[in-house]
């Protein structure tokens, strides 16, 4: 059969409001957020959001043939969600869940301040194995899989929903990744043993593709809510050492996994490998020449990006240069 999709993008995916916010002197956004005060805010951009559109639209940018893969609800969140994800790629493997709300975020992007995200999770919480068009994820060389800390049925019963889609996927042939979200540990996501979790599904996921503070919080959480403690809910990126990042890469190596790719911010990605032997598993995606793959480690620094506006960025000619430069190296 031929694939005619370079990937397919499931799992999360959401509606974003985003209120412009002009310049302002406040130094703390409880200057800015009060109770009783109006606020007077520009006009707000409406995009969607989520792995799934947003994986899918860059690789649609780069030149890559996409579909999607999600639940919404039937409600003006969900249409909105639907169209704008068919004018970026085949949208044939959405599914309109009756009864159920879409996902939406209200993001607060006050300059100069982190961001605030108010976010209803929504049908994501309904999706399930059933869901994945399993016809169509033949015709697909990659399953990209995103956030399922934030989808109910992906961590209860310790992922056993989330382990028989990525069961699925492999069994399509397809090459199989993973992109992770960090749990609140208050809430029932922060609550689960991520490590069973962890157990279960990695064998099925060929490249595991966390950032350094999720693999540290699923794999050793005591350790990471001390460390939070210790520096005062400060992010850890800049508290963590290389051996760190080598010792929780082998730990996820060891669980089943091919390739981890571990986020740092601003310092980068850390990257480590399995054996050539191992990598023969990655799918129909896999680079032809496994030996230059193989039992590789490597850190890469972050790209600097100049007048960045928002995390989406902005689209320069260089940054686009450079993303197509990255596209020719994976689909090369």
């Amino acid at each position: 059969m031929v694939r005619e999709f370079d990937a397919m993008l499931a799992g999360h995916v959401c509606f974003d409001v985003i209120p412009h916010f002009p310049p302002h002197s406040a130094e703390s956004i409880q200057d800015i957020l009060r109770p009783g005060k109006l606020i007077q805010v520009g006009e707000a951009k409406m995009s969607t959001g989520g792995p799934v559109s947003n994986t899918g639209i860059i690789l649609k940018t780069l030149g890559g043939q996409v579909c999607f893969c999600a639940s919404i609800g039937d409600d003006d969140f969900g249409e909105m969600t639907l169209e704008y994800l068919q004018n970026s790629g085949s949208a044939e493997g959405i599914r309109v869940l009756g009864g159920t709300i879409s996902s939406y975020t209200i993001v607060l992007a006050v300059p100069g301040i982190d961001r605030i995200f108010l976010h209803n999770p929504g049908s994501n919480n309904y999706f399930r194995a059933e869901n994945l068009d399993t016809d169509l994820l033949k015709r697909c060389r990659c399953f990209h899989f995103g956030y399922p800390p934030l989808m109910r049925r992906m961590y209860e019963r310790e992922g056993r929903e989330l382990q028989r889609i990525f069961q699925i996927a492999k069994d399509s042939e397809a090459t199989t990744s993973c992109d992770m979200s960090l749990p609140d540990p208050d809430s029932k996501a922060g609550k689960v043993n991520w490590r069973s979790i962890l157990a279960n599904v990695l064998p099925n996921i060929d490249i595991f593709l966390p950032s350094i503070e999720e693999a540290f919080y699923m794999l050793e959480p005591a350790e990471f809510l001390g460390m939070k403690k210790k520096y005062k809910g400060a992010e850890l990126i800049d508290y963590l050492d290389p051996e760190d990042y080598a010792r929780l890469a082998d730990r996820l190596l060891e669980l089943g996994t091919r390739m981890i790719g571990l986020k740092a911010g601003h310092r980068g990605i850390y990257f480590k490998s399995a054996s050539e032997e191992v990598l023969k598993k990655l799918g129909v995606a896999r680079p032809p020449q496994l030996s230059q793959w193989a039992d590789r480690e490597l850190w890469c620094p972050a790209f600097q990006a100049p007048n960045l506006a928002s995390a989406t960025g902005p689209a320069t000619p260089e940054l686009k240069e450079m993303d197509a430069r990255v596209y020719d190296l994976i689909y090369s």
